[in-house]
């Protein structure tokens, strides 16, 4: 009998090497198929649960065209049992003094004869015992831009907002409000 060759030997230890390497990727694969989290469910909140009160102020204007150095602000209360009002150009929460979240929003468009330092800022007012924070600001990138700001906002009974815009802007298209979350 002959010796089996060297070549032979090494082919065989290639086809163990290549059957334990196959058997331990099927085992690995096995093991992060296992371990692998089942895909999160999207669900989407009831509109109903979700907006308690919603009050939404716009700018009012006899002619929007003129820009008027204080603007005025006009109320559109969606429900009947609103916490929100507008006193003096602010949004205040009327009810208790329990602490809810708002979602306040402001769409401005800016006026194309400045060319910087346009800027919107939601303010909240100082009360008792609190200072004036600003809780958002958003520059506006160009004149003639539109600004879009969201933020949602702990609040308490008393508090209130404001929205301070630098700069001129076009009072037909500027608009801001806030919705009450559950």
């Amino acid at each position: 009998m002959e010796a089996p060759s060297r070549s032979s030997q090494k082919y065989l230890l290639l086809q163990v090497w290549c059957g334990i390497l196959t058997v331990s990727l099927v085992a690995m694969a096995v093991f992060v198929a296992s371990i692998r989290s089942k895909p999160e469910e999207v669900s989407f909140p009831d509109p109903n649960k979700l907006l308690l009160h919603t009050c939404m102020v716009t700018l009012a204007s006899l002619n929007p065209s003129d820009y008027l150095d204080d603007p005025g602000w006009q109320e559109h209360v969606v429900c009947a049992s609103c916490s929100l009002s507008l006193h003096q150009n602010s949004i205040y929460i009327s009810n208790s003094s329990a602490r809810s979240r708002f979602f306040i929003y402001a769409q401005v468009v800016f006026r194309r004869q400045k060319k910087h330092g346009l800027s919107v800022k939601l303010i909240r007012n100082p009360s008792p015992g609190k200072k004036e924070k600003t809780e958002a600001e958003v520059p506006a990138a160009e004149a003639g831009g539109l600004v879009w700001m969201g933020r949602i906002v702990s609040l308490n009974g008393g508090d209130s907002v404001r929205l301070n815009i630098t700069g001129e802007y076009e009072r037909d298209k500027t608009f801001w409000g806030a919705f009450q979350l559950l």
